[in-house]
């Protein structure tokens, strides 16, 4: 996205006009990481003053990843430690979601949510029954996750979640 001719190259100083846009098509700003200077932080401001919700996903004090973060939090964010969160915040249910993310997966995550059961499993033992890297299952998992499908039980290990 960017008011800028389709041939212009990727300027430093021409991103906060793109983020700008971002901010002001989106629903919402997630924030996962940012150091106290960061590109996302500029989001995140610009989206506070189009009205939009400021979400940040919480941080170690002591990692420098988790400083515009952690500062976003301060500054009023709502803090997202789940998916519900995002869901509450943007006033959608996750049966809501999951209808509308089944119907549109992409065919690792098809996958990967075959292989889930009700039974606890360790990521590279459901990377293994989808021909996966571990990696790329984790990415998988995360979008499950996120559209309610799935759940991290912590220590990478996930669990299929029943449909609302």
């Amino acid at each position: 996205m960017s008011e800028y001719p389709p041939d212009t190259p990727g300027y430093k100083a021409n991103f906060p006009a793109r983020n700008r846009i971002i901010a002001a098509l989106a629903d919402a700003t997630l924030v996962i990481e940012a150091p106290y200077k960061s590109g996302a932080l500029i989001t995140a401001k610009y989206a506070r003053d189009f009205g939009r919700p400021v979400l940040a996903v919480p941080g170690s004090i002591l990692a420098e990843t988790a400083a515009g973060t952690n500062l976003l939090l301060r500054r009023g964010a709502i803090a997202v430690t789940s998916a519900n969160d995002i869901t509450e915040t943007l006033n959608i249910s996750l049966k809501q979601l999951n209808a509308a993310t089944t119907k549109h997966l992409d065919p690792a995550a098809t996958a990967v949510l075959a292989a889930l059961s009700t039974e606890p499993q360790p990521v590279d033992r459901i990377a293994a029954a989808c021909i996966l890297e571990p990696s790329a299952a984790l990415a998988a998992l995360t979008r499950l996750e996120l559209a309610g499908l799935a759940r991290n039980l912590g220590g990478m290990v996930f669990v299929r979640r029943s449909r609302l």
